[in-house]
């Protein structure tokens, strides 16, 4: 008895795995460098809409009343540290570019299955 797999089928669960995989690692949270320790910082759909507000105040100049001046911020491991101006805009910088290069890999894993059929889903991911 011959088994018959739909090879359209085989890609579309294929790129589903590949989506949620790309979703738990856009969520999962990045390592940032503050100052002169590494500190959690959560790249959550929740926490990256409240950082619009704080890279936006910060990039108007809004943060802190001068550039020198400190606001707790909260990180991802739920400790508040002081941060600068140019520290708020980094922060927001890092998990931007987090979820875009998330996303570029989903992009070309799509791709890869589209013109081979497979892909190796665990690989590629930022760290």
């Amino acid at each position: 008895m011959a088994i018959v797999i739909d090879a359209a089928k085989a890609k579309d669960v294929l790129k589903a795995k590949v989506s949620v995989k790309r979703y738990d690692v856009e969520v999962a949270g990045i390592n940032f460098t503050y100052r002169t320790i590494q500190v959690p910082v959560s790249t959550s759909r929740e926490t990256r809409a409240s950082m619009i507000g704080a890279y936006t105040k910060a990039n108007e100049g809004r943060w802190v009343e001068s550039p020198a001046t400190e606001k707790p911020f909260k990180f991802g491991d739920g400790k508040f540290r002081p941060a600068t101006t140019q520290e708020v805009i980094n922060i927001y910088r890092a998990v931007e570019s987090h979820v875009d290069v998330c996303y570029a890999v989903e992009a070309k894993k799509l791709a890869e299955i589209d013109a081979t059929g497979t892909t190796d889903i665990n690989t590629g991911w930022p760290a």
